[in-house]
């Protein structure tokens, strides 16, 4: 190699690199690593909740995609969905501040099944995250009784877990299940968030990164072709596009950008990245002393 050449060669190479290191993934929901791959053969460090490892008399905790979809007489509530609505009642984020529950576009309810919510992929993601719900409980199992998961590890706690009794929904979380955008061709917004706060919200596409425009998106929760504000708008189920294991505080067990649907240079530009898509200004919005419960939403 011609010597002059060389620190050139190491610069780009040190540029490749680190381009791969943002974009760097976590692992696919069909692989190792993924805490959503709830089958026996999940054996990576720090898999919690994973089937009995017996392919006689627990076949079905063999497989992957089939804790949450089934090709066959599926429920409708979601796509070729395997598993029953959660049986819990949530409470609803509220505070004296927050614009969306006087606006009939938004049909948020703070008072929760009123309007069934959540709804939509948010309570698809409940099923599980509920708490209460057995992770083999499926509807199709392919097996007799319900898929088989190891001892203690049969339904969520802890962190990940949003049991009415942790109030989770209610204080510390982005509120979900309301209509953010009236219509997907994002021509007239009348009487939403947008609409009433053009300076201080924007809609997912019109973000400056055309990769992040294409990750965020909003959800069509009830096919009336309106975009909702769903979990699902920030959290990919079956990929973390980030592999940045950050947590806050550092001492804490969650990752800044679990399952997130965006990969920044770091967890917090990452992060951030998806608040700006919706949000023009992060402080704009919040009002952390006035608020009560004193969470900085709108």
């Amino acid at each position: 190699m011609n010597h002059k050449w060389f620190p050139l060669f190491c610069a780009g190479f040190f540029v490749f690199m680190l381009a791969w290191e943002v974009c760097a993934k976590g692992p696919m929901v069909s692989a190792m690593g993924n805490k959503h791959n709830l089958s026996a053969q999940n054996t990576a460090a720090g898999i919690t909740y994973r089937a009995v490892d017996d392919a006689v008399n627990n076949p079905g905790g063999q497989q992957i995609c089939i804790f949450c979809h089934t090709p066959h007489n599926s429920n409708p509530q979601g796509p070729l969905w395997n598993r029953r609505d959660t049986s819990q009642v949530f409470a609803r984020y509220t505070s004296n501040t927050l614009q969306i529950k006087n606006l009939a576009a938004s049909q948020y309810s703070v008072t929760g099944d009123s309007l069934g919510q959540p709804n939509g992929s948010s309570r698809l993601c409940l099923s599980c995250h509920d708490g209460v719900t057995g992770l083999g409980d499926v509807l199709r199992s392919g097996q007799m009784g319900q898929i088989q998961m190891l001892s203690g590890n049969n339904n969520i706690t802890g962190v990940a877990s949003f049991h009415p009794s942790t109030n989770k929904m209610k204080v510390g979380h982005h509120p979900v299940s309301f209509v953010y955008a009236t219509s997907f061709d994002y021509k007239t917004q009348l009487g939403t968030m947008i609409g009433l706060n053009p300076g201080v919200f924007k809609l997912p596409a019109q973000a400056p990164n055309p990769e992040m425009a294409a990750k965020v998106k909003l959800q069509d929760s009830k096919r009336d072709s309106r975009g909702w504000m769903q979990c699902t708008t920030c959290h990919d189920p079956h990929q973390n596009m980030g592999n940045d294991e950050t947590t806050y505080p550092p001492a804490f067990t969650r990752k800044i950008t679990p399952f997130w649907v965006y990969s920044g240079a770091t967890a917090v530009a990452g992060h951030d990245g998806v608040c700006t898509s919706c949000h023009l200004n992060l402080l704009a919005p919040y009002n952390v002393g006035g608020s009560n419960p004193p969470w900085p939403y709108p």
